[in-house]
């Protein structure tokens, strides 16, 4: 009796100490950049006042699903907007999607999607800038985020 307790005993502890796999990190990958129309790839060229950035970034769960997306940069410095995603792959309800604060939640059972991201760089006299983009998922990982930086020209306009 004393056996079969204690490999009781053994087993439950052994399984408790096995380490289970946590789930991976959402991704933001980019899919393709333009800067005035013009396709490029990062880093970034220099870029001045009224240039025009957009970016398109595939968006991937790891197995998880999709919660939220949110694209943000100073806005002294970028002005962003979302152009273009799936908009039934996001829910319409105010309180968790605002586009003109660029959030996306996402409805239940999206693993994977993509938006397209435009940035419009406005007049000011810093020379870095930053693109900021932010993933989370339904899981026990932590989201992820895209940081991409621009550089402003020294040219004065």
């Amino acid at each position: 009796m004393k056996k079969l307790i204690l490999t009781i005993i053994l087993g439950a502890v052994s399984f408790s100490s096995c380490s289970f796999e946590t789930p991976e990190s959402p991704a933001i990958k980019m899919e393709s950049c333009t800067v005035n129309g013009e396709s490029v790839s990062l880093p970034l060229p220099s870029v001045k006042a009224g240039d025009v950035v957009e970016l398109t970034l595939d968006l991937e769960g790891n197995g998880s699903e999709l919660q939220t997306f949110q694209a943000d940069a100073d806005a002294d410095d970028v002005k962003m907007s979302l152009t273009d995603y799936d908009k039934s792959r996001v829910t319409d309800d105010k309180n968790f999607t605002n586009i003109d604060e660029c959030l996306l939640r996402f409805v239940d059972g999206v693993t994977i999607s993509s938006v397209k991201v435009k940035a419009t760089v406005q007049q000011k006299n810093d020379a870095k800038m930053c693109m900021k983009f932010y993933l989370s998922a339904k899981s026990a990982s932590e989201g992820t985020a895209l940081e991409i930086d621009m550089n402003r020209d020294n040219i004065k306009n």
